[in-house]
């Protein structure tokens, strides 16, 4: 939308340069019309980033977001469409329809290349994802205002009192009926095989008394970061929507055992039948 946006503009804009100071000067050239259409999508597109400063100006880190504002959320979601589309990711996605439709849940999934949390939000376009993440990406200038003001949670690993209020931010935010998705591995696996998970972070789900939606993904630890525009493909399946009545008398332990399982079967099974993955 970002990209097609920013196209349907530098056309409009090229063609009235065109018609109202190249053609009627009579030095009018057909190589004209490409170099104008590059020269007006890059200016349109830095003054899009422009705009993205401006805004961010008006939040500070400083203030619990309990619900986020909608803007935020709003560019995030074009910004990853954008970046998925640069770097050339195709998205093949299994049980999509599993999805509950009231957007009230904790979202778990591996967690394999940093592009796989952008594709994930441009892929589930209508649910506000926000996930629980590292401090140093919040601290980040200008995307982390916006991950901040979107709902992103921070959890500093070295201050267990501040990680546990943005943990009840989060519950808080889950009993409104908002998304909110986490990693249960705690970084990157940057392979093939899953990092063991922290038995913790299935306690929002627990405590806001949601169900957990189950996501396994692959593929993205195969996609160089430095490296755009080469195709590539990558898979999300939609793996199990466990009820909160199942849960509630689960201890955090058997939920993590159960849902890592899970995430391992369904990735072998995606792995037999798409040669791509192997």
């Amino acid at each position: 939308m970002l990209i097609l946006f920013i196209s349907i503009y530098a056309i409009i804009t090229s063609c009235l340069y065109l018609n109202f100071l190249i053609i009627p000067s009579g030095n009018f050239f057909w190589w004209h019309v490409p170099v104008l259409f590059v020269i007006s999508w890059v200016i349109i597109f830095l003054v899009f980033i422009l705009f993205l400063i401006l805004l961010s100006q008006f939040h500070s880190k400083k203030t619990k977001v309990i619900k986020p504002k909608g803007i935020y959320p709003f560019f995030i979601y074009h910004v990853a469409v954008f970046v998925r589309t640069l770097f050339n990711i195709k998205v093949v996605f299994e049980n999509k329809e599993l999805l509950p439709k009231d957007k009230n849940f904790l979202l778990v999934l591996n967690h394999q290349s940093m592009l796989d949390p952008i594709v994930t939000i441009s892929i589930l376009k209508d649910y506000d994802l926000a996930y629980i993440v590292k401090e140093s990406l919040v601290k980040m200038p200008l995307i982390g205002r916006y991950l901040h003001a979107a709902g992103f949670l921070p959890i500093d690993r070295n201050n267990d009192r501040k990680a546990l209020e943005n943990i009840l931010i989060g519950i808080k935010r889950l009993q409104q009926g908002n998304t909110l998705a986490i990693y249960p591995e705690g970084t990157r696996s940057k392979g093939p095989d899953l990092n063991e998970f922290r038995d913790g972070a299935f306690k929002p789900a627990l405590k806001a008394k949601v169900p957990i939606v189950v996501m396994a993904l692959d593929g993205f630890y195969k996609k160089v970061v430095g490296k755009p525009f080469i195709p590539s493909k990558v898979f999300l399946k939609i793996c199990e929507v466990i009820p909160y009545e199942k849960l509630k008398n689960l201890h955090t332990n058997d939920i993590s055992n159960h849902i890592r399982d899970t995430i391992i079967r369904n990735i072998e099974e995606a792995r037999k039948k798409y040669s791509w993955l192997q």
